[in-house]
């Protein structure tokens, strides 16, 4: 059994790599350690537990739960209480400071709650043993407050963020007085800038809740300093329709 750290930074499910024999299935992770590295884990579950199941090693306690290593490979918790939680996971973290773990099993990759609910493709929380809700593809530790949470198949991969308290994140518009679901269409580095925003083909979102179009953006009294700090992020990366925002904002000045 390879020894895994006791928290990643993004977890994620090959579903290429998840196969079949008769007596194991076969399913490939890839957790992001502390230094940005990603590394690859890949698990073996016997069809049907032939043997006793032991604990192999208890970690220390981190936000109320120790990580409990088994003899099958899994990974489950003991509460501060000392209540062993089974063994459910071929791959999890330690606890976080918000309450929640990452987790991996043979149908995806997702958070848990202290509650030990799993966050589903959906964004809603449901019980472990709910084997009919899907669960995402990748799940990235927070930034600027947010998590990217990823779903889909195929070429059909979107993100959705949740907060701290893991709620769904909405944006308002104020423009339009309504909210708007951040659902976008997968893009490498999904995550927000630790500055506080995300850049889609709609807009600019804002981890503080708030959503503007670019021609919003550089309407603000502040424009100047946002345009710095967005195109700081943006680099050399277009937006949208072939426009970045400094393109904009120089026709907004003729």
């Amino acid at each position: 059994m390879i020894s895994l750290p006791s928290n990643f930074k993004a977890l994620t499910i090959d579903m290429y790599a998840f196969g079949v024999d008769n007596n194991y299935t076969f399913t490939t992770f890839y957790y992001r350690d502390e230094n940005g590295v990603f590394h690859e884990y890949k698990t073996r579950d016997a069809v049907r537990e032939r043997e006793e199941v032991t604990v192999v090693s208890v970690g220390e306690e981190v936000n109320g739960f120790r990580r409990v290593e088994y003899s099958n490979g899994k990974i489950g918790f003991q509460t501060a209480e000392g209540k062993l939680i089974s063994y459910k996971f071929n791959i999890a973290s330690d606890f976080n400071a918000c309450g929640l773990a990452m987790v991996g099993l043979n149908e995806g990759v997702t958070w848990i709650n202290s509650e030990f609910k799993k966050l589903t493709s959906k964004g809603n929380w449901t019980m472990m043993e709910d084997e009919f809700s899907s669960l995402p593809l990748e799940v990235d530790d927070f930034v600027a407050g947010l998590s990217s949470v990823e779903v889909g198949r195929m070429t059909r991969i979107k993100a959705f963020f949740i907060d701290q308290k893991g709620k769904r994140m909405e944006f308002f518009h104020s423009a339009s007085g309504s909210t708007v679901n951040f659902e976008g269409k997968f893009s490498n580095g999904s995550s927000f800038e630790e500055s506080g925003y995300k850049i889609t083909s709609e807009g600019v979102y804002f981890a503080c809740g708030q959503f503007l179009t670019f021609e919003e953006v550089v309407k603000l009294p502040q424009m100047d300093a946002i345009l710095s700090t967005l195109n700081a992020g943006l680099g050399q990366e277009k937006m949208g329709k072939s426009l970045h925002l400094e393109k904009i904002a120089e026709q907004k000045k003729k």
